[in-house]
């Protein structure tokens, strides 16, 4: 399994920023004033998800008064949101030009960043974030997300531990934790993690799936299954879980019930290529080899090199080409 689908949740979660109002002078009062209500319009737009329409109105109040730093981090937070990382890059730059200690604009710009795969980078501004503000719990999760992107684990478990210890009701702090102590190989304390996850949203299907994996290393594949059902039960379609739910029914001699599971993955994901090599292995627990050998053939323009494997094992008597 990988660090990747473990991490799933962490990458489809909507990603909103927090945009800030500045104080004004009196001296600039008919200024301020047209600033002000562009401002108000955009963030009403931004609300509504009308981040093009945001940017509009985000740019107007720039021009009004081009030293207005909440303006041009409402462009950088809609753009963000259209995608168009490199204009949001540029304008959260210009937040900083104007409000270098701003830990958000920081943040805006780590996240802007972290998306153009300047990781470094948005390490870099994340930390001055953490340090500006050492109790900003959401800097200290991206910290760990990026962290974890660069696969430096233990950082990461770092970072995340301190956003549990500022926002201990954040159910995602506390999964992304237990996915982080996963990938450390540490399955008891991801465990811990991921039920603290749990108990805070019981409804967490990607942490549902995650306590299931690690269980599943803690070879406690009954809990596994329990966890597996559970995640299946709110996300039915997710073919990886049906491959684990198969797993674990391998290992404790399930083998019907790991067929269906392997083949319930084949059908949700046609090429899906460890569901063929897992029903290849089911079939050769049940010791039906030709069975077998016609996953082979369906496995082999899929992924050639987990075919190979599944033949090794077939003929595992034999050295075999498995080009042919």
């Amino acid at each position: 399994m990988s660090g990747a689908r473990l991490l799933s949740a962490v990458f489809l979660a909507a990603l909103i920023f927090t945009t800030t109002r500045g104080q004004t002078g009196r001296a600039e009062r008919w200024q301020v004033g047209d600033a002000d209500a562009c401002l108000g319009r955009a963030e009403e737009l931004f609300k509504q998800g009308s981040y093009a329409g945001a940017a509009d109105f985000y740019r107007k109040a720039a021009v009004i008064r081009p030293d207005y730093a909440p303006a041009y981090n409402g462009v950088c937070v809609s753009l963000y949101n259209l995608g168009q990382w490199e204009g949001a890059a540029r304008a959260c730059g210009r937040t900083l030009d104007l409000q270098p200690g701003s830990a958000v604009a920081r943040r805006n710009l780590g996240r802007v960043l972290q998306r153009l795969g300047r990781l470094d980078e948005a390490v870099a501004q994340f930390r001055e974030a953490v340090t500006i503000k050492p109790d900003y719990d959401e800097a200290h999760f991206s910290l760990g997300e990026a962290y974890r992107e660069l696969g430096r684990d233990e950082e990461a478990a770092q970072a995340f531990k301190e956003s549990v210890r500022l926002k201990p009701d954040d159910a995602m702090s506390h999964n992304n934790l237990g996915v982080t102590y996963y990938m450390l190989g540490r399955y008891a304390e991801a465990v811990a993690a991921l039920e603290s996850a749990l108990r805070l949203h019981p409804d967490f299907a990607e942490a549902h799936g995650n306590l299931g994996f690690s269980l599943a290393k803690m070879k406690q594949h009954e809990r596994a299954l329990a966890a597996y059902r559970r995640a299946l039960a709110l996300t039915p379609n997710r073919p990886e879980i049906h491959y684990e739910t198969a797993q674990s029914q391998l290992a404790l001699g399930h083998y019907p019930e790991a067929r269906e599971s392997c083949a319930q993955a084949a059908r949700i994901q046609p090429t899906f290529a460890p569901a063929y090599q897992c029903l290849g292995f089911v079939y050769l627990a049940l010791g039906k080899k030709e069975a077998a050998l016609e996953q082979y053939q369906k496995l082999k323009p899929l992924d050639p090199e987990l075919a190979s494997a599944l033949l090794r094992v077939i003929y595992r008597d034999r050295i075999v080409d498995a080009r042919r």
